[in-house]
């Protein structure tokens, strides 16, 4: 693991010329663009619903006194009306067995809650529509892919972590594909990861591979007191492409401007805008 310390990405911007969003770009490489700030939305609140409904599941363990099993697998799936339910998996061994459900409602905001410091002991002091069953119940096919997708790829020898501590994943299913995504990621609180995730595309089932792409170049891994009067983050694309799901995951994690420099010479400043990314052409 590489530490770096962000003496670069202090950046403020002043006096750019900023070109409408479709300026000089064919439309496939739009396309592009607009894809990765969709990938890059439901990356980021899929990862924190996963880490909040980790944290509450393994709470309501400790309050009912259950001993944790030694596998564990987790599934998101969505429900009515626009509401996600993150089922937990024991027993993948005899054919998976769900025993609790993390239920968010539609609406619902993990990232708010997993920022306002709250205790999994009694989550719902600060979050709004969520709420938890203890049930046991086989597990579905459809979870059953979450499980067999996380095998598959932190099984691959090819995949390049960025620390040493067991790495975040999840599942996208976007026009027919089944994505996968690892996140490095680091238990320690005072350290964040900003470059080190990968995009897997996954058969159906989960247990291959049919292509890889990490979305970095270099590891970018800091220390968060390092970057307390940081104003925006400036890092490399990859190829062509104006930024990727990565970056946009990075704008909405680190709640900065990000902004992106290509090997054509232009770049692309990414904001949080609401509960998603805008991007514009500085140059």
């Amino acid at each position: 693991m590489r530490l770096f310390l962000l003496a670069l990405i202090v950046l403020l911007v002043h006096g750019c010329a900023v070109a409408p969003p479709d300026a000089d770009y064919p439309q496939p490489v739009l396309g592009e663009a607009r894809e990765a700030v969709s990938l890059g939305t439901r990356l980021f609140y899929l990862e924190r619903m996963s880490a909040l409904a980790q944290a509450i599941y393994h709470s309501e363990l400790r309050r009912s006194q259950v001993a944790e099993a030694e596998s564990l697998d987790w599934a998101i799936s969505p429900i009515d009306q626009g509401g996600y339910v993150v089922a937990f998996i024991i027993d993948l061994d005899e054919g998976g067995y769900v025993d609790g459900e993390v239920f968010f409602a539609p609406g619902a905001d993990p990232d708010r809650c997993l920022r306002s410091g709250f205790d999994p002991a009694d989550y719902t002091e600060r979050c709004d529509g969520i709420s938890v069953a203890r049930v046991v119940r086989p597990a579905s096919a459809a979870e059953l892919v979450w499980a067999s997708a996380k095998r598959t790829m932190l099984g691959d020898p090819e995949l390049h972590l960025c620390t040493a501590d067991s790495p975040a994943f999840t599942l996208i299913e976007e026009d027919q594909r089944t994505l996968g995504y690892v996140l490095s990621a680091s238990s320690d609180p005072d350290v964040t990861v900003l470059a080190g995730h990968t995009r897997y595309q996954l058969s159906a089932d989960g247990t291959q591979i049919l292509s890889r792409l990490p979305l970095f170049q270099d590891c970018l891994v800091v220390r968060k007191q390092n970057t307390a009067s940081t104003t925006a983050i400036i890092v490399n694309s990859l190829g062509w492409d104006l930024f990727n799901e990565s970056h946009v995951y990075m704008t909405l994690e680190r709640r900065l401007r990000v902004i992106v420099a290509g090997r054509l010479g232009h770049q692309v400043a990414l904001d949080r805008s609401g509960d998603s990314v805008s991007w514009r052409t500085l140059r």
